[in-house]
Formats: C-alpha cells, structure tokens, sequence
C-alpha cells in the first residue's frame, strides 16, 4: 500500500513538472523550434522522473521498517534501477526521431528545482518543523560525523 505521504509528495512532484514544462514548451515556441517532438520529448521525460520519484518514496517507505544495512542495500538498488531508467529514457529521447533530445534533457533538472520550492513551502507554513527538524539535522551532523572515519582507519589498518 502506498502511503499518503508518498501520494502527496509525488502529486507536489508532479504539478512542478507540468508547470515547468509548460514554460518550457512557451520558451521552445517563442524561439520558433516548438514541434510536436518537444512535446514527445517533454512527456517522456517529465513522466519517467516522476516516476522515480515515487519509486523513491516506495522505497523509503519499505526500508523504514528493515535494518540498517538492509535498509541501505535497498536505496542503492532502487537508486540504481532509477538511474538505468533514466539513462534508458534519455538514450530513446537521443535515438528514435520522435523526441526532441533538448525536450528529453532538459525535464531532467524540474525535480532539482520543485523540490526545494516544496521544503520552502512547507517551513514557511510549518515554521515550528522547520525549526525542531534544523535543530535535530544539526545535532545529526555530528553523531555521525567520526564513525565512517573510525570505519575507515579499521578497514585500511593491516593488522
């Protein structure tokens, strides 16, 4: 079952998605190389990071409840699989003649940009989140900040 969290999330996703390609459709057809392959290309590409997007979201919400190494196991798998999608996405966007390769690429960054937005919107209307989760990342910081150096030393230590 796919928590609401997840949903909302990935609907916020979503809507950044559609936004910025509208405007970037507008700029394509303002510059005079709008063409239904941009379209194609914007699609395609705005649906399969969005789709890894809630990949992730299943992800961390099955590797909440395992262990720590299991937990760790899982996001570097799906995080690869999410890779090899993507990469599988941009070499059809470069290859078959129905994607606009820019159209492809440039949907690409929309979650790098919708995703801050979403954290700003959220300390803005929760201030007293945002405030008790910087104080609890801060002292995270720093619990953790030797033991992959002491891992380290371990591992290269001969003896």
């Amino acid at each position: 079952m796919v928590s609401d969290v997840v949903k909302k999330e990935t609907g916020f996703i979503l809507l950044g998605a559609v936004i910025l390609s509208v405007l970037m459709e507008l700029v394509f057809l303002f510059l005079g190389f709008w063409d239904y392959t941009v379209l194609l290309g914007n699609i395609l590409s705005t649906a399969v990071c969005t789709l890894s997007f809630f990949l992730m979201g299943l992800t961390v919400q099955k590797a909440v409840g395992l262990g720590a190494d299991a937990a760790r196991r899982k996001m570097k798998s799906s995080h690869s699989l999410r890779y090899l999608m993507i990469i599988a996405a941009v070499v059809l966007g470069a290859v078959l003649p129905w994607f606009n390769i820019i159209a492809v690429l440039i949907p690409l960054f929309f979650n790098r940009i919708t995703v801050p937005i979403r954290s700003a919107i959220h300390r803005r209307r929760h201030p007293e989140e945002a405030a008790q989760s910087a104080v609890y990342d801060e002292d995270d910081a720093y619990d953790g900040m030797y033991e992959e150096d002491e891992e380290e030393y371990e591992e290269e230590d001969p003896e």
